[in-house]
């Protein structure tokens, strides 16, 4: 207090006492940025302001500390969330486009890198060809068709062919698609003996990826190549299964065909029918359309023999190209082989029946001419005269013939050829006969 007023010590006294107290409220309300700053004049408030200042120096050290580790431990729990998300939507997704691009998404979106990319070897393990990547320079990529060869001369070209991780913590500048990218790391996918490919991710930061984070990768890595053999292997499934489909409907059409001939129904009948039946038997039963084109008629719908995607079998028999089957598409579809092999399969059968049908038109009318003829010589065998011979015979040839009016007339070669000269003689002999009207 040496030159100081009592009043003036008082106030001073109050003063930085109160300052001393904002302070110890302060650190009571968990403000560690304040500063605890007094006056000379009383040591004791100096020395106790120091005190404070270096507690909260302690203290400040202690939380950094403090929220150091609760960071770091909510940015692996953040990862294990994420890997448990990226896991579980992998693991179901069997369509092998969806999984490569569902996983590149949410690698990205759940850990915030700058680019996923996913990369396939080829089948000579040549090249390792990007099939999904993240974002617009991910799409750019593959719509170049970006690709890298499996080797040492990159980062995933090496990562397939040694099957090991690898990191590179600067590479500012070597990737022209990806100008921000400062860290990179390659994660092989393998199954089993069998490396499918490489998983890229890609950082903006220079050492980017700690060994937690690599560790987290390469087991959503894994997750993401144990899902991909099972997509492949459920696309070889649903391939067999879907040829075997095909392939009972072509077998089920053919036999139906088989049978429906068996019946032996009238030619125009059957045409229309296999019209009808031909269509369940494509790819796209719902835009297919048939016409059979025979005899100068059309069976079935007219306008498949007008639009463009379409496949054409001619019908033929002994006698040539009889007909023709339009087989078409009301929208545009490519036919596959299978489908042109079964129409050629259907054209021939239906040719065949076309043929029988023809040969079996003609044993007829050879039968019912061998037939009339035993009629008429059994009728003159029996009958007694020429003139009762003659007519027995008009009435059957005209009845056979269809014939409203027959003559027969006998003579010389002279006398029936015209412009002999000659006229019709006593003795020639004439039959005539008419058909009855009703």
């Amino acid at each position: 207090m040496s030159g100081m007023t009592f009043e003036k010590y008082k106030k001073l006294v109050q003063e930085q006492g109160e300052i001393l107290l904002e302070a110890v409220r302060s650190v009571v309300s968990k403000d560690l940025d304040v500063k605890v700053e007094v006056s000379e004049g009383i040591q004791v408030f100096s020395d106790l302001a120091v005190g404070i200042g270096k507690m909260l120096g302690d203290f400040r050290e202690m939380m950094a500390e403090r929220e150091g580790a609760l960071a770091a431990a909510q940015s692996q729990a953040r990862q294990l969330q994420a890997a448990v998300e990226v896991s579980c939507a992998v693991t179901f997704i069997l369509d092998e486009d969806e999984l490569l691009d569902t996983s590149v998404n949410l690698l990205g979106d759940c850990f915030g890198f700058y680019h996923v990319g996913l990369f396939l070897a080829d089948e000579e393990n040549r090249f390792a060809v990007l099939r999904a990547g993240a974002g617009k320079a991910g799409q750019a990529m593959l719509e170049e068709g970006y690709k890298l060869e499996v080797g040492d001369g990159s980062l995933v070209g090496w990562c397939i062919a040694h099957r090991e991780t690898r990191v590179a913590r600067n590479v500012d500048g070597e990737e022209v698609a990806l100008p921000l990218m400062r860290s990179e790391v390659a994660l092989p996918l393998v199954f089993e003996d069998q490396v499918l490919g490489a998983l890229a991710v890609q950082s903006t930061e220079e050492a980017g990826f700690s060994d937690e984070d690599v560790a987290v990768l390469q087991t959503l890595a894994d997750q993401v190549a144990n899902a991909l053999v099972n997509a492949r292997r459920f696309g070889m499934i649903e391939r067999v299964r879907a040829e075997t489909d095909k392939r009972r409907r072509e077998i089920d059409c053919l036999n139906d065909i088989g049978r429906r001939m068996e019946e032996a129904c009238p030619l125009p009948e059957l045409l229309s029918w296999v019209a009808a039946r031909i269509p369940p038997a494509m790819q796209y039963p719902s835009d297919c359309v048939v016409a059979i084109e025979y005899d100068g008629q059309i069976y079935g719908a007219p306008e498949a023999s007008t639009l463009l995607w379409q496949v054409v079998q001619v019908l033929r028999t002994d006698k040539g190209a009889v007909g023709r089957v339009y087989v078409a598409y009301i929208e545009e579809h490519d036919f596959i082989d299978e489908e042109s092999t079964l129409l050629g399969d259907i054209a021939r059968r239906v040719s065949s029946y076309v043929e029988n049908q023809r040969l079996l038109r003609e044993a007829q009318v050879r039968a019912e001419r061998e037939r009339l003829v035993r009629t008429i010589a059994d009728r003159v065998h029996r009958g007694t005269g020429t003139e009762v011979i003659m007519r027995i015979t008009l009435e059957e040839l005209g009845q056979m013939l269809g014939a409203f009016k027959s003559v027969i007339r006998l003579g010389t070669q002279a006398q029936l050829c015209p412009g002999s000269g000659e006229g019709l003689l006593s003795d020639q002999k004439v039959a005539t006969h008419e058909a009855k009207e009703g």
